[in-house]
């Protein structure tokens, strides 16, 4: 009972290991060990057929998706390409309306009134200095 579904190669392997005392104790395993032995030899067999059968199940869940997206009409699309258009227009203006809190905060923390702006000389009032740059802001 204890050899029940054990391949040929398994129990090959298995007797292999124990007369190399893998059992650590002389030759005359118990069934469950010599069992033990046969399941340990198979074990990178097994472990390849269920790798196999996931890269054969990942393989057809990509054709399928392929499939799905191959059968996607030019309407469909085009609904896809504006509602992405209408999600970066709204993005950007977000964006825009966040920087320029950030900006007014900025401003604000360091005194930067719309007065001491305009007292900062431009580029092209700075002849003296050769400065180029400017307050403008």
């Amino acid at each position: 009972m204890a050899l029940d579904g054990v391949t040929r190669h398994g129990l090959v392997k298995a007797v292999e290991a124990i007369l190399k005392n893998a059992l650590g104790h002389p030759f005359f395993p118990s069934p469950p060990e010599l069992r033990g032995q046969c399941d340990k030899a198979m074990d990178w067999h097994r472990q390849e057929a269920r790798r196999a059968q996931r890269r054969s199940d990942q393989s057809r869940l990509n054709a399928d998706l392929d499939a799905s997206h191959e059968a996607k009409t030019s309407d469909a699309r085009a609904k896809v390409r504006s509602a992405y258009q209408r999600f970066i227009a709204r993005y950007d203006q977000t964006n825009i309306e966040d920087q320029e809190v950030a900006r007014a905060a900025i401003r604000a923390r360091y005194g930067m009134t719309p007065a001491v702006l305009a007292s900062i000389p431009n580029a092209s009032d700075d002849k003296r200095t050769g400065r180029m740059g400017g307050g403008d802001a």
